[in-house]
């Protein structure tokens, strides 16, 4: 596993995926990262940067629109059901997953895209490192739905 995500790699991805969203959409990314931080100090804690770097990525398209989760999807040669069209929130696992090779690509390693594909739905026998994001991201600080704390 490529775990050599730098500081100073951090720090400029975590500049450019600012870019890919609004301020609220960053707020929450940054607090999944910390959160990130938070779980992988208990359980992986030489996972760090790579929880870290899918925690920046893991909504990296989620602002992206129907039309242009589709061109994606598409442009990749997926198939893209009914099913994922009447739910287009779920699509930005998908393709931030399949933006990571092409746009992020000292990112690319095949852990740290199964984290940021599998984030919303998980998956049977999913990994350390994709339970960890999922986790986070569920939890973070920024969600404020009833027992969150618990």
């Amino acid at each position: 596993m490529n775990n050599n995500f730098s500081e100073e790699m951090l720090a400029s991805l975590r500049e450019s995926v600012k870019n890919e969203m609004g301020e609220k959409r960053y707020f929450h990314t940054l607090e999944v990262e910390k959160m990130a931080i938070r779980l992988g100090e208990i359980y992986a804690k030489n996972e760090i940067p790579m929880l870290r770097a899918a925690a920046l990525l893991h909504d990296v398209t989620k602002e992206r629109t129907t039309e242009e989760h589709i061109a994606i999807c598409e442009g990749a040669g997926l198939l893209v059901l009914k099913a994922e069209r009447k739910s287009p929130k779920m699509f930005h696992a998908k393709t931030a997953a399949l933006v990571i090779p092409n746009k992020y690509p000292d990112f690319a390693t095949e852990e740290l895209i199964n984290a940021v594909r599998y984030h919303t739905t998980g998956r049977a026998d999913m990994t350390l490192l994709e339970k960890v994001v999922y986790i986070a991201d569920f939890i973070s600080a920024d969600r404020i739905y009833p027992d969150v704390d618990i």
